[in-house]
Parts: structure tokens; sequence; C-alpha cells
């Protein structure tokens, strides 16, 4: 019955407004007071003071809620409008006590509305003149007001249904006001010390207005950046289920593009806050401007490149900006031109486009392959659209221990990757991409038998059969034997030279070389000694020639960069009938061309007497003692890093309900040397913790991004501590030697009740509650197998550096409620973030990788 009267009320109001389209509008506030309590976010303040020559000292009760009709000594308010409870002020009971009672509604978003009316139920008939009833709207959370008095009517009158229509800019005393996200009305009544009679008000609604439709910024060419900030909710119009198979009821911006050239364009998104999804869509502007018939370019909350989308030059079209939640979200994005690619008019693939001969593991217990031969090209075709993608297998016969390489490029975006049977569809032996037009190589040492070659695009929409971006080409070698190659693995690892003071570097008083200090023992066979805080560019030298038993057989040694596979330096050959001695092969130099921790593995290349008999396993037959591993300064000395916490990327200010995480996530630019600190100020008010703030100590570079929930990940609890709540600032701090030397900004961090009304999802279940999530193992040397249950729909797993970047990403539609999948990450050591992403929510996981 009351929502009935609402939405009358607020139709009533949009019919007699001939200039807004009442379509186009957003309920920002929706309160009936029928509660017998003050409203979730709504706050209230009294004057306490009492003028010169008021004999009463009864203070002010404030606002009441949840009142019917109201009878008092001399004031009476009759039912509301629609017969239900109500707020009041009123003064009369006890006498001239009450100054000012002002009633302040939540924080509204109104950024993106064009304009906006204010409307409510009010009884207010100002019989005594010293009464005044004022409604009032703020531009700064309640700093400062705008005062518009209440219309006031005679006791006869009864209730009046009253309000305003604002538009989003206003001048005000020479003053210009514009919607923003600190927007707030309120209800003033003020007896003035008089014995005033009161304010009752009833049913608030509060509605933005906006039509996309007359705000489309055109974008005049390719590469052009446009930048969208969306939050709040949206317009109705636009609040549909849209064709990346998700809700879009938030805030939207529509887009002209004109093409110059037919092809296939893509969305490049240069950068993304990661708050929450917007979904990229377009279609021919002559269909309308309205909800229908928009296809999907992809959902997007981290940068990069979603394509692709069909254009014919000449042809007007329109694309969709649209915010799948109401968090804001705020992202960077061009249109990227069609690229040129030429197929090489190599043998055909067997399958035309559109069909599905060679569609491998994926044929539904009946893979279909096409063979190829080593040394072989192919030209063919895949596509994409409409959430499917065409995957081209191909099958390899390997007959002797070799080295598979693949070079193959495209008109899309393209994937590579190999497989050694379907049972492992999941976890490829290797996965190389392409840009659009691009090319790549991807090669992978393996022993005699039968492997997989998938071929397929990146994207699932944008290219179908006929759009020009069909093409690709590949090459298949697998016939020669692979050459000798450095010995990447060891029997053990060591950390005795990060120990001693990691990769040297000139502190302006020259190089001091970092000495493992072995002084009883020396390198014992096959090991690999870790080296933190290499930087790019620079030269060093690792030196193993004197020492405890130096001389007692030849090393290879290889220097290995931090992504694990780049091998700066190597100073092996193939043993049988070498003629080099220890002393030739005691030390290495280097150049690094990637800065992180390095890896200098060290094997037997043979003993003194030039003996090597299992040097092609990789193998250690003779672990003795055999020298002291020392690094020194090269030619070109690495300058000693400062001290630097570096810069905060994560959102600024956060809002975490009870069970919820905080995300820390810095730029990249901080120092390896020392350690972290992580610093808890309740200066804003929060509660819990410890009175004043408190640091929590012990964190690496590597530890970063870093979540944590209101028991800081257990450290209060287990400090008996109470959790935390309330708004409190946290910043990063680099220490060196223990001390603080430089910090990051500062964040706030909201820790809400799980009564506050953020906490409470209509509709949606929180992700935790909802469905199980297990990783392991964890830590792992990149392989984790993800088993997720009860979820149905789109599947998202998202891997992100210690920058916030995704550098993996693999999407499933789950139709069992179960899903198994295994990550194969191939990358270098370290710590990193998992997101994983369903209908239901976002969980966040650390993955350790070793």
């Amino acid at each position: 019955m009351r929502t009935k009267h609402y939405f009358l009320a607020l139709a009533t109001f949009l019919l007699s407004l001939s200039a807004v389209d009442a379509q186009n509008f957003g309920i920002l506030l929706f309160e009936d007071f029928d509660d017998s309590s003050m409203p979730a976010g709504w706050t209230q303040t009294t004057n306490q003071t009492f003028p010169t020559g008021i004999s009463s000292t009864i203070p002010s009760d404030g606002w009441a809620f949840g009142e019917g009709p109201y009878s008092s000594s001399f004031w009476d308010v009759p039912a509301s409008v629609d017969g239900t409870p109500f707020a009041i002020s009123n003064d009369d009971p006890t006498d001239q006590n009450r100054l000012e009672d002002l009633l302040l509604s939540p924080i509204m978003e109104m950024t993106h509305f064009d304009s906006a009316i204010f409307l409510y139920d009010v009884f207010y008939d100002s019989l005594y003149q010293v009464s005044e009833g004022y409604f009032l709207i703020s531009y700064d959370t309640g700093v400062s007001w705008l005062n518009l008095p209440l219309t006031a009517t005679t006791l006869n009158d009864g209730w009046v249904e009253d309000g305003f229509i604002l538009p989003n800019t206003i001048t005000v005393g020479g003053n210009q006001y514009t919607f923003n996200d600190q927007m707030r009305i309120g209800f003033l009544h003020t007896d003035n010390g008089g014995w005033g009679t009161g304010v009752a008000i009833d049913n608030v609604i509060v509605a933005g207005y906006n039509n996309p439709c007359d705000d489309i910024v055109t974008i005049p060419q390719c590469n052009t950046p446009q930048t969208v900030t969306l939050g709040g909710q949206g317009i109705v119009d636009f609040n549909f289920t849209g064709p990346c198979l998700y809700d879009l009821p938030g805030a939207e911006q529509l887009y002209s593009f004109t093409p110059s050239v037919t092809g296939v364009h893509n969305i490049v998104v240069s950068s993304a806050t990661g708050t929450s999804f917007l979904d990229y869509l377009y279609k021919p502007a002559s269909m309308g401007c309205d909800s229908v018939g928009w296809n999907c370019v992809s959902d997007v909350t981290a940068a990069g490149t979603y394509g692709g989308l069909p254009l014919v030059a000449g042809t007007e079209y329109y694309i969709l900006v649209d915010n799948e939640f109401s968090d804001s979200e705020t992202q960077t994005f061009f249109i990227e031109c069609p690229c040129s690619y030429t197929s090489g008019g190599n043998t055909p693939e067997s399958e035309p486009c559109g069909d599905d001969f060679n569609g491998g593991c994926l044929n539904n217990g009946s893979p279909t392959y096409e063979s190829i031969a080593c040394g072989a090209s192919i030209s063919g075709t895949v596509w994409a659209d409409a959430g499917t993608r065409d995957t081209d297998w191909f099958e390899l016969v390997v007959t002797e221990n070799t080295t598979i390489e693949v070079d193959f490029g495209g008109a899309p975006p393209m994937v590579a990757s190999l497989f050694d049977d379907c049972a492992n569809i999941g976890t490829p032996l290797v996965t190389e991409t392409t840009l659009a037009c691009g090319s790549g190589t991807l090669t992978y040492a393996v022993t005699p038998g039968t492997y997989l070659l998938a071929l397929f695009p990146q994207t699932f929409f944008g290219y179908p059969c006929g759009s020009g971006g069909n093409d690709y080409d590949v090459t298949v070698t697998y016939c020669e034997p692979p050459a000798v190659n450095p010995c990447l693995t060891s029997a053990d690892t060591w950390v005795d030279l990060n120990n001693n003071g990691a990769a040297p570097c000139n502190d302006g008083n020259g190089c001091t070389p970092t000495d493992a200090g072995f002084t009883t023992f020396g390198i014992y066979g096959s090991e690999t000694y870790l080296l933190d805080n290499v930087q790019a560019g620079y030269d060093y030298v690792f030196d193993m020639c004197s020492g405890v038993g130096a001389g007692s057989w030849i090393p290879e040694i290889a220097i290995v960069a931090p992504d694990g596979t780049t091998v700066d330096a190597w100073n092996g050959e193939a043993a049988t009938g070498s003629s080099i001695t220890f002393l030739d092969n005691c030390s290495i130099g280097w150049t690094a061309t990637q800065s992180g921790t390095y890896s200098i593995i060290i094997n037997e290349l043979g003993t003194a007497a030039g003996d090597a008999p299992n040097q092609v396993d990789c193998n250690t037959s003779y672990a003795v003692d055999n020298g002291n591993p020392t690094v020194e300064c090269g030619v070109n000395e690495a300058p000693c890093l400062p001290c630097e916490a570096g810069a905060l990327t994560s959102p600024l200010y956060q809002e975490i309900c009870p069970g919820e995480l905080a995300l820390v996530v810095l730029d990249g630019t901080q120092s390896s040397p020392g350690d972290f600190a992580l610093g808890f100020s309740d200066v804003l008010g929060g509660t819990g913790g410890l009175a004043g703030g408190f640091t929590v100590t012990g964190y690496t570079s590597g530890d970063f991004p870093f979540d944590f929930d209101d028991d800081v990940n257990g450290v209060l609890s287990a400090n008996s501590l109470d959790p935390l709540l309330g708004e409190w600032v946290v910043t990063v701090y680099a220490r060196d030697g223990g001390v603080p030397c430089d910090s990051t900004g500062t964040m706030t961090v909201n820790f809400l009740e799980a009564s506050d009304p953020n906490c409470i999802t209509v509709g949606v279940v929180a992700m935790e509650d909802e469905i199980s999530v297990k990783v392991y193992p964890n830590p792992s040397n990149g392989e984790f197998i993800i088993e997720v249950e009860d979820v149905y729909g789109r599947l998202d797993l998202n891997v992100l550096d210690m920058m916030g970047r995704v550098i993996h990403t693999q999407s499933h539609m789950v139709n069992t409620g179960t899903v198994k999948e295994t990550l194969h990450l191939d990358m270098a050591g370290g710590t990193y973030l998992l997101q994983i992403v369903t209908d239901s929510g976002i969980s966040s996981q650390r993955l350790e990788i070793r």
C-alpha cells in the first residue's frame, strides 16, 4: 500500500513536468519513517542552548520516528497522506525547550544527473510566528547548507505533498553549486525559543534525472583517449541485462564513433581503478538510442585490449559504457583502428570459417585434429562471436628428443597452447599470445610422444566469419635435436648471498663484494644461490675461484633472470671432449636484463681431470666442496637503491563490511632493501585495535598487494584486541634497519557494521556465503589447483601482480555447480593475487610461487 502511494506521488510529479523525460530517472533515496527509530544512514543534531529569559531547562529530545496521528496540548497532527507513521519535531509537550532540530539524510552520489526532484509529504501550519521549518540541501556532506522554507499551511489544509526541482548547477548569492558525490538533504525545525508548534515529515523521495541520449560524447578518431567515471545508480531506461550476460543497474555513458576504415576495431583500456566492472557495448546508431540491439565487447575491471568491433567505414555507431554495480569506477580507454594482416597463402586449413572439423579436445569425447608435419606451414581461419570462439587443433608426432617451435600470427589477437593430451587440457605445457596482426613464437623441449597444439582468438566477441579479421598462419618445427642448453635445475637452493647483503652496489664510497662468508665449507655439487636487488642495465660478476675446496671440479654456471627463463650468461658447453679448466669457468660476468631476484645455478661440468659423465642430465657425481660464492660489481656499477615506500595505487577510500578484505597495492617503485610496516591511525575516530593507533611490522616488498580484514589477519585477536570499526587511516612505511625512512600516501578504510545498509545486499548473496573456494598447493612452483563449489554461470580466474596488473586470466561457463581448474603460471617466484569472479561476487586469494 505504501509503495503504491510513493510511486503514484512520484508519477504525479513527473506528469506535471513537460520538460523532463519521466522514464530517465534513478531513485537515490526512499524513506517512509515507519519504524520507531532513526532510519539507517540518517542522523540528527539538536541545539541545547537556551535563550535568555527562557525558564525551561528540559533538553531537546530531537526528532521522533514512527509516530501516528499526533496530539499535544496545543498542536495536533492528523494522519499522514497514506495513513502511515511519520517523523516529527515538536516541543509543545515540554514547553519552549526545543531550539533547533536538524534531521540529515545519508550522503548521495548525484554527479551524473542533469536535474533532481526532492519530494516529501509535510505537515507544517506555522500557527505560532516563532516556529520555522526548512528543507535544506548541502553540496559538501553537510558542512554548509542552502535553506529553503517549507510551505506553511493552515490547520485545515492538513498534510501536503511538497518538494523542489533543482538543475544540476544553480547559483545562489553569487556562489555556484553543482551536483557531486557529497550531496545531502535535511529538514530543520526551530522555535526560536518560543512555544512553537512543529514539523512532521513523511515519504521522502529523491529522484535523479538524466537522459544519456542527450549527453553523447563524440569520439573523433581512433587512439583518442576517453576517461569515464561511473558511480551510483543508472537511468531506468538503461537498467537491463546486457549481451555481456550481466545486469547493468549502475550509471552509464554513451559515445558516438564513426570509423574511417572498415574492419575489426578494438577497445583498449589503458587504466582502470578496479573497483567495479564496466560493460562496453556497441551498435549502429541507426538502431536508436535505447536498450535494444547492443553487442558485447567485454566487461572490464582491468587494463587490457578487448575486441573486436567489426565496423563499417562511414557508419555512425553508439558505444555504451555501463556499470554493473553502483561502486565508483574510473577507466581510460581508446578505440584502436584495424590493423592490416595478409595471409601467407600457405597450405589451407581443412576447416572453412564457421565449421568445426578440428575441435580437438573440445569435441565432447570425440577428439578431432589435423596432423601437421615438421616444418609445415598452414594458413587458417578462426572466429569469435556472441560469447563463443573457434579453436583449431593440430597433432604433432615427435620421434626424438627435440624442441617444438611454433611460429604463429593472425588478424585477431591469438593464443597458442601446447598440451601432452586431452586429460590435461586445463594445464597446457606452455602458452604464448600475440596482439592483433602480431606474431609470436612458442618453444618447448620435449621427449618422443604425441603432442597437441591449439590455436584460438584471445576474445569471445567481435570476429564473426566475414569480418575481415579471421586469418592466421602457423609454422611448426619439431624435427631438429635440441642445442646444448644450460642446466636450469639444481639439488638445493640457498639464500646465503641475500643474508649477507644481496646484490652489491656503490653507495658513493665504492662497491663492497657480497660474500656468502663460507670458512669451513664450499659450494657443494648442484646448487642455486638467490640474489636479490639486482638492477637492470648494470654489471655484476659471480666468483667461486677461492675458498674451501676451490678447484675440485669444473663448474657450469647459469645466470637466470627473474622471469625464470631468460639466461643472461652461461659458461658451460658440451661436456664430452671439453678442454676448459676450473679457472676458465670459476667466474662469470653479466649485464642484468631485468630487475629483481636472480638465480645463480651451479652444476658440474666435470672433474678437474675433464671427466663429466652425468652432465647431460644435470646430475652431480662429485659432491665435494669447491669454493666460496661471492658477487662483485662489474665495470658499470649499480648505485645503491634509495629507501622508497612507493605510491599507493589501490583505492584511497574503501568501505569494508565484516568478513570482507581491504586491498593495499603499491605502484612498484618501492625499494627492495629493508622491510615494510603497515600503520593504522584512528585520527578519524576509528575504534578497536589500540587507542592512538598501532603499527604491524615484518612485511617485505613481495607481500604487496596485501589484503586484510577488520582483525588485520588475526593480529588483533591474537593480542586480545577488538576488531576495527569506523574510519582508520592506513599508511605503508619502508624501513631501513628497522627505522621508518619513507612512507606512501594514506588511504582511508571504513570498517562498517554488519547492519550498515552497504553491507546488506539485496538480490546478491556475499560470495563467501554462497560458494566454497579451495586453492592448493600454496605455495607451489607455479601450478595451482582451484576448486570452486556451488557456482553457476560465468567464472573468471584473474591473476594480478603486486602492481595490481592482470597478468593471467581464465574464463569458463559453469553448468554443473562445481569446477576444478588448474592454473599454470610460468612466472617468477613471488606473491600474486588471485581474484575469483562469479555472478555472486569476488573472492581474493594470495598465491605464492617459489
